[in-house]
């Protein structure tokens, strides 16, 4: 496999690339990975690249800072339209995990993104907006400007995204929260938690969702993540309802 090549961009964004051969550009968020490394590492990178048929664009946030560190955007932006200008794409694609899912998605809302996968992102870490959520706190501590206190909402934005959660309480806390509308699929992935990815690949579900996903085939992708047992969110949402009136009601016959 060709060697990912460092791109030119300014700390605490550090960007690789992958070169390819079809003119469609990968955008990959990482995660936060490794707490220990400084700088996290590129995530599915046989994936993203398709076996080097894609132009990757791997994204890494040194500070971990969920695209709130300060000039991090404006960096972001000014290579991808470099990259752009250079290999002229058809399609421009994002895909990212926890951190990452987060990341791409508020990426989308500021430029083009044909299509994207968002697995397990956070709608928000600031505590005000998540009281709930009790992770992360070491990197969100060290976030002192806003400037995406949550995720924004992508309706209107000419982009296909598809987003997954697991069906555990601290992916449910950041799910509920999601405002998505036309050109949005929100689905739960109930049997699973945050591993939701590697649980996806493990099942060999991975590889066929990203691949619909980028080439903008969303009811392929949508038949993907059913047959894994994804549930729509609004359909999950109302068995909940369901089956706590349904508790309700039999403790009351009790």
């Amino acid at each position: 496999m060709t060697p990912l090549q460092p791109y030119p961009s300014r700390p605490p964004l550090h960007l690789d690339y992958l070169p390819g051969r079809n003119p469609m550009l990968v955008l990959a968020f990482t995660g936060v990975g490794n707490r220990i490394d400084p700088i996290p590492a590129p995530e599915a990178v046989k994936l993203a690249g398709w076996d080097g048929e894609n132009h990757v664009l791997f994204i890494s946030d040194a500070s971990r800072s969920w695209m709130n560190a300060p000039g991090l955007v404006e960096t972001l932006l000014e290579a991808v339209a470099r990259l752009v200008q250079a290999i002229q794409p058809d399609r421009i694609v994002a895909f990212g995990n926890s951190m990452g899912g987060s990341a791409a998605l508020i990426y989308a809302s500021l430029a083009r993104v044909d299509s994207l996968l968002a697995i397990v992102p956070q709608y928000s870490v600031q505590s005000d907006l998540v009281p709930e959520e009790r992770r992360w706190w070491h990197f969100r501590e060290h976030i002192t400007d806003w400037r995406f206190p949550a995720v924004p909402d992508l309706t209107g934005r000419n982009c296909q995204a598809m987003i997954l959660h697991g069906g555990e309480p601290r992916e449910i806390i950041h799910a509920r929260r999601f405002k998505t509308g036309p050109g949005t699929d929100h689905y739960i992935v109930p049997q699973y938690g945050h591993a939701l990815a590697q649980c996806l690949k493990a099942k060999r579900h991975l590889r066929p969702l990203i691949s619909h996903v980028f080439n903008g085939e969303m009811a392929e992708a949508r038949a993907v993540v059913e047959a894994a047992g994804g549930i729509r969110f609004a359909h999950y949402r109302q068995q909940r309802r369901v089956a706590r009136q349904e508790r309700r009601d039999h403790a009351a016959k009790v």
